[in-house]
């Protein structure tokens, strides 16, 4: 699977497959990332005129809107180098990349049991912090995360921490709601 593909891109690639074999094809739970515009950065001259360049970040498919979800696995990579944790954080080496300015370049980690069946998120000392359910972690400690859970990384990536199972129930209700339109 492509580690950063859209929620929609993703629903298309995978609907009509039945419960078991999405189940067999995807054993980690999900991260869906809503966020302000993650695919392309252009750059914009400041006003005042101090030479001074902002990166504006855009949903190249639709300038109107840079809100979008994206889909990630919570499984690790070769490029993250941390064993059994997944790291999330802005840089190319972690497992989940969000490329946003208020996301640390190593920002988090989920953890498994050995059974892949019970995770924990810890902030690995971030600068604009990890909030689960509302509440700030404490950086270094792990604390345990539900599916369902949402997670705020810095100020811009709201998150939903999703099993297998709960994700294939709302692509179902996606799927649903738009027969029914």
């Amino acid at each position: 699977m492509n580690p950063d593909i859209r929620l929609d891109a993703f629903r298309s690639q995978y609907a009509g497959m039945d419960k078991d074999a999405f189940l067999a094809r995807f054993p980690s739970p999900f991260l869906l990332i809503n966020t302000t515009g993650l695919d392309v950065r252009r750059e914009k001259a400041d006003k005042a005129g101090g030479g001074r360049k902002s990166t504006i970040l855009q949903d190249p498919e639709n300038a109107e809107s840079t809100v979008f979800t994206l889909i990630y696995p919570v499984e690790t990579s070769e490029r993250s180098g941390a064993g059994s944790a997944v790291t999330v954080g802005r840089a190319a080496e972690n497992d989940i990349i969000v490329p946003n300015p208020c996301v640390s370049r190593r920002h988090a980690v989920f953890q498994g049991d050995a059974a892949g069946e019970a995770f924990t998120i810890t902030d690995v000392g971030s600068s604009y912090g990890t909030a689960l359910e509302g509440r700030r972690l404490p950086s270094g400690k792990a604390v345990p995360i539900q599916p369902g859970d949402t997670i705020v990384f810095g100020q811009a990536a709201h998150c939903t921490f999703l099993s297998a199972e709960d994700l294939f129930r709302f692509l179902q209700t996606m799927e649903q709601v738009e027969e029914d339109t």
